[in-house]
């Protein structure tokens, strides 16, 4: 996993001195970090000011030259060596306003990931507002998996997770 952090380090420090201020956070997630597995998926949630008129497909364009830089660098070619392959690393950039759209995908990444960097507490925030709404709900666990009671739910109610 160093290798993996390492070379996520890179991809980052060269995003922060591009973008500077605008980026607000940081966060990878996926099978890698769930599993403690560096040969698996990893996704790098990226929170960058003022991107949210941009398509989600350009919006790799904008993160894709620092990953491009990294495969130039030792750390690469060490992981290369050991492993084979590239890393899989998928990125994923959202602006502060969208992380307040409750994504699902994106609050199971908020669950499950790693913040690297929270300029302005935006993930820790978001993080405490899905704890408080599950705490709100009433969740069973059967078979060591956390499941949604619907039966406290009465007929066209909704819950935000």
């Amino acid at each position: 996993m160093r290798l993996l952090f390492e070379v996520l380090s890179d991809i980052s420090l060269g995003i922060l001195s591009w973008y500077g201020r605008a980026v607000k956070g940081f966060l990878v997630a996926g099978d890698s970090i769930t599993s403690l597995n560096e040969e698996k998926d990893t996704v790098m949630l990226c929170l960058i000011e003022g991107v949210e008129r941009i398509s989600m497909v350009a919006r790799q364009e904008l993160v894709r030259p620092f990953y491009e830089r990294v495969t130039r660098s030792s750390v690469f070619r060490e992981y290369m060596q050991i492993h084979g392959f590239l890393p899989k690393v998928y990125f994923l950039v959202l602006s502060p306003k969208e992380m307040e759209y409750h994504i699902p995908k994106v609050l199971y990444y908020l669950k499950s990931g790693i913040t690297l960097f929270d300029r302005e507490g935006i993930l820790a925030e978001n993080l405490r507002d899905i704890d408080q709404n599950l705490r709100d709900m009433r969740v069973l666990k059967v078979r060591g998996v956390e499941l949604l009671d619907l039966k406290v739910l009465k007929r066209r109610e909704v819950e935000e997770i």
